[in-house]
Formats: C-alpha cells, structure tokens, sequence
C-alpha cells in the first residue's frame, strides 16, 4: 500500500518478488512490481523495485514457518551489506516474527542487534523517536526479571556516551539535553523500591555531566495519571514519587496532578450519569 503513496526517496523493497506480487493482488493495490534500478533517485508511485529473495514456503500466510528462516537472514544481509557498500543509503525493516528465524537454527534476539554484529558496532543502541521526543533504551530485548542486573553503570555510561555522539552526529544537535529516566518506580523512591537508580544509573548521570554535557536525572519514568480499577469509589492520583531532591524550590511540576484531578472529575460526572 505504501508504494502506491508519494514517497520522499527512492525506495526497494528486498524480498520475495511472486509472493508481493501476489499479496498486493490480493489486498486490491494497484502496483508494478520491477527490477532494482541502482540509478533511481526518487520514487514513483505505484512502482516498486525489488530485489528478488525467494520463499522456500512461500504460501504461509499467518502461519509463519521456520524453513524460511534463510530467506529472512538472506534479505536483511543484502540490505545490510548493500548499506555498508554504499549501494543503499539507509535501511527501513518491516515488522519480523523473530521465532521464525531463531527456530530456523540462527541466533538471533532481534534486527537490532543482528545488524550491530554484521556492522561490527561495539553496542546498538535502540532509539524511539518521533518529532517531539527521541528516547533511547538502555537494554533491548531481554526478559524484563534481566533488564535490572543489565542495567550497569557501565552500560548506562556507554549507552549516553552513544546519545550524546549521535544526537550531534546524525541529528545536528551541537548540545543535546538529555534526560535519565529511573528504572524503578518513583525511581527507587529512596532505595525502598529497588537501589539501581542510586547504585548504577545516578554516577553515570554525574560522570557525564563532569565531562560537561546537560544529562540530569534520574527522573521518574512514572509521569502520567495513575487510576486505580476495582475500587468501590473513584480514585485518580499524579503517577510520580514525592520529588524530595526539589522540595521547597519551586520546580515541582504539578501537570501530573491536574491531569488526574481533571480525569477524577471526568469519571465521578460519567459515572453520576449512568
């Protein structure tokens, strides 16, 4: 469907040309499946180059298989190889169910760290973006009970170090402001509720900053409205700790707190009404 749409570059889809052909017959998209062409410099629509990766079982429509799983590693390294070639300028992938290739024999926990290895990058860092707000992962795709004893002060470091590097590098921002997120709730609201945020990420907030650069925290990851379900009576509450380190200066944000006197009031006329 994306093909058939004005797109801001040339674009290739690397795959199983008969299988796309055949989905988007399918779905009712008027598109022209065609070769790659290494001299396209923009997109038209309803054409969309690919470069051929054939299905061993192609007609696995919502079932995924592991006897693809070589297909699937054989795509992402032409991109990958393509990108470190020049050949491609930039890589997009599609949504993968991960299984199908860790079924198929490979070791693989995810497109983020396979394509780290091939690249022979020291640590891949996972960043969320949209227009507003970039937000980076400390760890990826670990079982949540690992996600504690990975979150190292040398992890923390090196993953802030990296910010900081591409945040100027790839985004232009000669002084990026950085802000930590806790890990615990209330970030650890004075070690009552797990000691990480004092123990491993608070020294490599202020190592950071000792190099000169704006990283504050840790903050509380919490800041929305907390509803509590399952109650006889309607209780809202500012999804945030006490915020003792700024008590009495003046800072505190009371957005939080507004938001959940506004939804309590909200909830007590909606439920008035039935």
């Amino acid at each position: 469907m994306l093909a058939a749409k004005e797109l801001p570059a040339a674009v290739t889809v690397i795959g199983d040309a008969t299988l796309i052909r055949q989905r988007a017959a399918m779905i009712g998209v008027d598109v022209r499946i065609v070769d790659h062409d290494t001299n396209a410099t923009q997109h038209t629509p309803g054409v969309l180059p690919v470069i051929d990766v054939p299905m061993q079982q192609p007609d696995c429509l919502g079932a995924p298989t592991a006897c693809n799983a070589d297909s699937l590693v054989d795509g992402l390294d032409t991109a990958i190889d393509g990108c470190l070639s020049g050949q491609f300028a930039a890589m997009v992938t599609a949504p993968l169910q991960k299984s199908v290739i860790i079924d198929g024999g490979y070791r693989f926990s995810g497109h983020t760290e396979y394509v780290a290895e091939r690249c022979g990058a020291k640590l891949p860092v996972m960043l969320l973006a949209n227009h507003d707000l970039r937000v980076a992962l400390v760890t990826t795709h670990l079982p949540v009970r690992a996600v504690a004893d990975a979150s190292t002060q040398q992890r923390v470091s090196d993953v802030l170090d990296i910010m900081w590097t591409d945040l100027r590098r790839l985004y232009g921002i000669a002084s990026p402001r950085i802000a930590v997120c806790g890990l615990n709730p209330h970030a650890g609201e004075n070690g009552h509720l797990g000691s990480e945020d004092a123990a491993e990420i608070l020294p490599a907030i202020n190592a950071q900053r000792a190099l000169g650069r704006d990283v504050e925290g840790t903050f509380h990851a919490d800041r929305i409205v907390n509803l509590t379900l399952g109650l006889p009576i309607v209780r809202t509450s500012g999804d945030h700790g006490s915020a003792l380190d700024i008590a009495g200066t003046g800072k505190a944000d009371p957005s939080s707190l507004l938001a959940a006197v506004v939804l309590a009031q909200q909830l007590a006329s909606q439920r008035k009404a039935n």
